[in-house]
């Protein structure tokens, strides 16, 4: 455990004997605490579906690249899209003729 995350642990150790103390002086509410774990468990929700759309987007749209790095297994040449997995055109512009990362390679070390 780094130095991070035991600052982090240590806050949520504290924030949580703050509600407890909290509960037991009656300055807070078991409303409240409900309140803010559903609030807590809503952002993990919206965490988790915002790294499904990135993934998505990247599969469905490619990344920027020149087509010599690692990393990507189809190519548009027409706008320089790496694509990470298999996809029927680009994206982008919609180019159909898609080179494989073997073709590519071949082709920038035939220059």
């Amino acid at each position: 455990m780094n130095s991070a995350d035991a600052e982090a642990f240590e806050k949520k150790v504290d924030e949580i004997s703050s509600q407890i103390n909290g509960l037991i002086k009656g300055t807070v509410t078991v409303d409240d605490v409900d309140r803010k774990i559903r609030h807590l468990h809503n952002a993990d929700a919206v965490k988790v579906r915002e790294a499904a759309e990135k993934a998505e987007a990247l599969r469905k749209y490619g990344r920027p690249g020149k087509g010599d790095s690692e990393g990507y297994v189809l190519f548009c040449k027409k706008c320089f899209t790496e694509y990470v997995g298999e996809v029927e055109s680009c994206g982008r512009c919609g180019n159909k003729k898609l080179m494989a990362r073997k073709e590519r390679l071949e082709e920038l070390h035939a220059k």
